[in-house]
């Protein structure tokens, strides 16, 4: 019994110490931020979750022509180009890409018919080098 008692002060008087020895610790800790350049998308508008970058209008022709219609985006928001401006000196790379359009196919369709009219969109002014 006197060996349990001893075991049970020896506890106390160690639980005791640890509580007592506590301490508070101070230090510093460094904070690195480093803020990239960015860019902006001008001429554009959202809607909902999506960017809408503007229109790319191919005009009006008739269902005969077969001759190449041209067109450039014109901007959402002003009807002039889109512009992307870079903040910083730094040159920033972006790419631009261009997928089947909403009929995932580049077609446009007649919305009062099952007609078509497909289309390519080029990466020059030549229409050497085509958006795949």
């Amino acid at each position: 019994m006197k060996n349990i008692q001893k075991s049970l002060l020896a506890a106390l008087i160690v639980a005791g110490y640890a509580v007592n020895t506590q301490a508070a610790v101070t230090g510093q800790v460094d904070v690195k931020l480093n803020i990239s350049t960015g860019c902006t998308v001008g001429g554009s508008q959202t809607e909902g979750n999506m960017n809408k970058f503007g229109t790319l209008d191919f005009g009006k022709t008739s269902g005969t022509w077969n001759n190449v219609l041209t067109a450039e985006v014109a901007s959402a928001a002003t009807g002039g180009n889109i512009s992307v401006t870079c903040d910083g000196t730094d040159p920033v790379d972006f790419t631009v890409a261009i997928d089947g359009g909403e009929r995932t196919d580049r077609t446009l369709k007649n919305t009062a018919s099952a007609d078509v009219v497909a289309y390519n969109v080029y990466r020059d002014a030549a229409r050497t080098n085509l958006y795949v």
